[in-house]
């Protein structure tokens, strides 16, 4: 496995276009980016996934973990050695205002995972850490957390962003839909004074 400057960790194919499609878009010329997708997909969703990565230039590393019955050590053990080996300088995950279980058991790997290898004292460094929101997030007022990092996207970013949504047609539905990726996109943007942005939310972020 090679290094990568940036593993997306997402619960199920199709996060990744939700959560940070517009980031793959700016940066897959620029950097190298993983996206790992922790729990098992039907063959049709994995077959978008693996035709995704070619298309919009980014590595796809499955690991098929049971859906609703992924253990978090198990998980984190997983993504230690990922990263270990990796060595990324960015995560990008799903947050805490994310209320899908398989959201939360993601998140909390992956904060257990970059935890465990901070206390290896090994020479890895520890990446930053993003959380991501997915189009419609933002819906839910009750764990609505408003993003303080972000991504500013060209019109070129969004489009191809739906592009990737688009792919996962089985899964567009309500305001995870093209239309709402735009929408979205605009209101993220306003925040910065940028016409299109996608929104993270800082977690931690490391200065060496």
């Amino acid at each position: 496995m090679k290094k990568h400057d940036t593993i997306i960790i997402a619960a199920h194919d199709d996060d990744e276009a939700l959560m940070a499609g517009g980031y793959i878009a700016k940066f897959s010329d620029s950097k190298s980016i993983l996206v790992v997708s922790a729990v098992e997909a039907s063959e049709l969703q994995a077959d978008v996934a693996k035709k995704n990565s070619i298309r919009f230039g980014y590595d796809y590393m499955p690991l098929l973990n049971p859906l609703f019955h992924t253990e978090i050590p198990d998980l984190a053990r997983q993504l230690v050695a990922i990263i270990e080996t990796c060595e990324p300088e960015t995560i990008i995950t799903h947050g805490d205002f994310d209320t899908h279980q398989d959201h939360l058991t993601v998140k909390k790997a992956v904060e257990i995972a970059t935890r465990s290898i901070w206390r290896t004292g090994k020479h890895v460094r520890v990446p930053t850490v993003l959380f991501g929101y997915g189009v419609g997030a933002y819906e839910n007022s009750d764990t609505y957390v408003k993003p303080n990092f972000f991504v500013e996207l060209t019109t070129k970013h969004l489009c191809q962003k739906m592009d990737m949504m688009r792919s996962y047609s089985t899964e567009m539905f309500g305001v995870r839909t093209p239309k709402g990726a735009i929408a979205e996109a605009m209101w993220t943007g306003k925040l910065v004074g940028a016409t299109f942005a996608e929104g993270f939310y800082l977690k931690r972020m490391v200065i060496s």
